[in-house]
């Protein structure tokens, strides 16, 4: 049985503390985004999936990294790509109140509903969280697939490629997290758990 990955808004991996997006870089970024090229290409080589999941529109977080091979992966005809809002919770399957049916019918044609990953949570051993912001998306999408699992497949998070933008709240977010049994991984165990 194959694993799965998931890249929750890897835009955020290119975002600065102002919330611009850009492509400047820091030593610490500069291994985070080696290891997640590195990890991502893992994955997909050995055949497990990995799934982007896109905020904005996948031509906008496409030509973000564009020139930095470090996320060639973002190219990949391997790469599953899927649109989940800025929560990190898939959109419901029925219209909320509040969203008009012409405004409705946008926001089904561009993110994708929770139906979609019912396939992708039940047909893998275990589930692999990156990306960010940690303190919101990753947790929210980890959270959402602990509860929507068909099966007992493991969940982890890759705590040093997620993006991080406030250090207390990720403190309680991860205890949150320990908590629904969605356990913190390094890198290093990650590739091990890879080839067994």
């Amino acid at each position: 049985m194959r694993d799965i990955l998931f890249v929750v808004h890897p835009y955020t991996y290119k975002q600065d503390s102002d919330g611009f997006v850009g492509i400047s870089k820091t030593d610490k970024s500069s291994i985070r985004d080696r290891d997640i090229g590195l990890l991502v290409n893992q994955f997909l080589d050995r055949e497990h999936k990995v799934v982007a999941l896109f905020e904005r529109s996948e031509f906008f977080e496409s030509a973000v990294f564009t020139f930095d091979d470090n996320y060639k992966f973002i190219f990949d005809d391997r790469l599953i790509r899927e649109a989940i809002p800025p929560t990190g919770y898939p959109r419901p399957d029925n219209r909320p109140e509040g969203i008009n049916d012409e405004q409705w019918e946008q926001v089904k044609a561009f993110y994708a509903s929770k139906e979609k990953f019912g396939d992708l949570l039940s047909n893998y051993r275990d589930v692999y969280f990156i990306g960010g912001i940690l303190e919101r998306c990753v947790a929210n999408f980890a959270n959402y697939c602990r509860n929507h699992r068909t099966s007992s497949n493991e969940l982890f998070y890759i705590p040093e490629l997620c993006v991080s933008t406030d250090e207390n709240m990720r403190l309680e977010v991860e205890n949150k997290l320990k908590k629904m049994n969605i356990l913190p991984l390094n890198y290093g165990d990650t590739l091990e758990r890879l080839v067994r």
